[in-house]
């Protein structure tokens, strides 16, 4: 049994026998007074009406307040059933991590509805915090106001099996292990950080939507970090949207393994309003094992910053589903290392700017540029253009990169291109819609032990009109006197298993040798010599 079946069968245990004392109305406003001086948040005396100590948790449906004051829990605190909890203030704090035991957890909404403020610079702390944690549980939490804090030393659950709701505005803070929001099946988790200043900071990991539905919304100046990896939309069936939106905004994800990946499910990430998204390591869009994801950059000013590996439509290895990457109207993305297009994934440069590899920002628009140190991969579609500089290699590891728009390369840029049958999509190949021109290498390599025959084809380049030649050529010879010759038309390059140049020009200096022989000595050819007969000369006179 899982931890997690384990403990929604504990808390389903602990609701029914909370039932009889739970009220279907909201509790009594208390005030925090700490008239005992002791701290205890469960000591009925501490508050404006002892005579009104909440249910069986105390105060679990009860509107308690603290607006001076910092009391110590010395077990989880709960709010239910309608009840709310009010942090106030710079000097109010509500602490669930006493110093003489072990820290506890805060529930919000543990069944029915709970609500939890931190505002105007008041603190809470707990150990993990759940926002909406029984499957019909409406959790709310607010974190508002420079100076306002929630810190949980374990795991954040937005929308455990219920609804839940987070929103950090004002300047307000929440700090956690790692975040989950929206976990459980048919689970529904909301997190908004809105404002410059307001910030979720993640010391480990963050999924959204793992089973369920999970929305992230940065607005305004607001930012997320987690810096060991982004989670999307797990499992068959979940849901997960991230908006970035509005100058200063900011999402920065990092890991030393893996950045980012969209799972099974459908996930969306869209960074518009000169917002920023930052990553490193691997990056997925579009999981090998399914679902259908997006990222998209949109408008002058936003961009996505990417310094490793980003796989569009699949992992490293083979591809998943459909994943798709946009950058429109003056949004821009760089990827630091390799770009890997798997079908179905597509590339979208529309109105926007990609740049694969180190070099400057890009001055055009609707252009994929492929940097010295960069690499394009794959055999899904760039919807645009492509200058490259770095290295093109069509295939994963074998098939066709689609370009619809023009293909331009320079003395730098390497073309690789692996062999492997003589039927399209058993070789590598690349069509591009407009121009192809062609400079610098092309180098190409056979795999899966495939050896072409005299007078195979194979047509690598397809474009709607080809300018120029590569400049070099690597592993054209085959060995054994099989050589590929290159040759290019208007529309197409094509390579043709021919004898080896060598081999060529000793059969045909065995044939000048044998038409020479068959003229000068046709007796070694084994054939009668016709008598010729001349005038007799006159003898010589005495």
């Amino acid at each position: 049994m899982s931890w997690r079946l384990a403990a929604a069968i504990a808390s389903l245990a602990t609701i029914a026998l909370l039932a009889p004392l739970a009220t279907t109305t909201r509790g009594a406003t208390l005030y925090w007074t700490n008239a005992t001086g002791d701290k205890e948040w469960f000591n009925a005396d501490n508050w404006s009406d002892p005579t009104l100590p909440g249910s069986h948790y105390p105060h679990e449906d009860d509107q308690l307040v603290v607006n001076s004051g910092a009391p110590l829990a010395h077990a989880n605190v709960f709010t239910s059933n309608g009840g709310s909890i009010a942090i106030r203030g710079p000097s109010s704090s509500l602490s669930l991590k006493p110093p003489d035991g072990w820290a506890k957890s805060l529930f919000v909404g543990y069944y029915g509805v709970g609500t939890l403020e931190a505002r105007d610079g008041g603190t809470v702390t707990s150990s993990d915090g759940h926002v909406g944690w029984d499957s019909g549980a409406t959790g709310l939490a607010t974190v508002d106001g420079a100076g306002s804090t929630w810190t949980t030393t374990g795991q954040l659950y937005v929308g455990d099996y219920g609804r839940g709701t987070l929103n950090i505005t004002g300047g307000g803070k929440v700090v956690s292990v790692s975040g989950w929001v929206g976990l459980g099946l048919l689970a529904e988790g909301t997190v908004t950080v809105d404002g410059s200043g307001s910030a979720w900071q993640m010391a480990s990991e963050l999924h959204l939507g793992y089973n369920s539905k999970g929305t992230l919304n940065i607005q305004r100046g607001g930012h997320v970090t987690c810096p060991y990896g982004l989670y999307v939309a797990s499992y068959p069936g979940s849901e997960a949207t991230i908006t970035l939106d509005g100058a200063g905004s900011l999402l920065s994800v990092a890991n030393e393994t893996l950045s980012g990946s969209f799972g099974c499910g459908t996930g969306t990430l869209t960074v518009r309003n000169s917002a920023t998204f930052t990553s490193t390591a691997w990056f997925y869009v579009g999981s090998p094992y399914g679902g259908g994801s997006s990222v998209t950059v949109d408008g002058p000013g936003s961009q996505w910053r990417h310094t490793g590996e980003l796989y569009v439509g699949g992992s490293h290895w083979y591809a998943g589903g459909d994943g798709c990457v946009t950058a429109s109207n003056g949004g821009a993305i760089s990827v630091g290392k390799v770009l890997q297009v798997w079908p179905p994934g597509k590339v979208d440069v529309r109105g926007g700017a990609m740049t694969v590899g180190t070099g400057p920002d890009p001055q055009i628009l609707d252009v994929l540029r492929v940097y010295l140190d960069g690499e394009l991969r794959g055999d899904g579609r760039v919807l645009g253009s492509v200058v490259a500089d770095g290295l093109i290699s069509p295939g994963s590891p074998l098939g066709v990169l689609s370009i619809t728009g023009s293909y331009e390369t320079s003395q730098a840029a390497v073309l690789m291109i692996d062999l492997a049958g003589v039927s399209k999509g058993s070789y590598d190949a690349l069509d591009a819609g407009g121009v192809a021109s062609l400079h610098g290498t092309l180098s190409v390599g056979l795999l899966n032990a495939f050896r072409p025959a005299v007078g195979d084809t194979f047509t690598i380049i397809s474009a709607a009109d080809i300018e120029g030649t590569f400049d070099s050529c690597a592993g054209l010879d085959l060995g054994k006197g099989l050589w590929l010759d290159v040759t290019y038309t208007d529309t197409a390059v094509t390579l043709t298993a021919v004898p080896e140049p060598t081999t060529l020009s000793l059969i045909l200096a065995a044939g000048l040798a044998v038409l020479c022989q068959r003229q000068l000595f046709p007796q070694a050819m084994g054939r009668a010599i016709p008598r010729r007969y001349s005038p007799a000369i006159p003898p010589k006179e005495v």
